[in-house]
């Protein structure tokens, strides 16, 4: 995930946010819903295992998810199993 923020990175500053380009790039591209994408361009958050919190986790499960071929509703059940104490 640290070489996936910075590509994130290189691409807003690339493309900028003229006409939502950056964002369009990053959701059919990464398809990394706004949250995931806001917390990528942050640069105080760590991306190893070890250093993410729980919210990047989740997001990042639920990214992971949906890249290998799982609908939305889908993804979120299986989130939500996860997360049952």
């Amino acid at each position: 995930m640290t070489e996936v923020a910075h590509l994130v990175r290189k691409m807003r500053d690339g493309i900028g946010s003229h006409f939502g380009g950056f964002e369009q790039w990053c959701a059919k591209e990464l398809g990394l819903d706004p949250a995931l994408r806001d917390m990528l361009l942050d640069p105080s958050r760590r991306w190893h295992p070890s250093a993410m919190d729980e919210e990047q986790h989740t997001l990042l499960l639920f990214w992971v998810l949906r890249r290998e071929g799982y609908s939305e509703t889908e993804a979120l059940a299986i989130l939500s199993e996860e997360i049952r104490p």
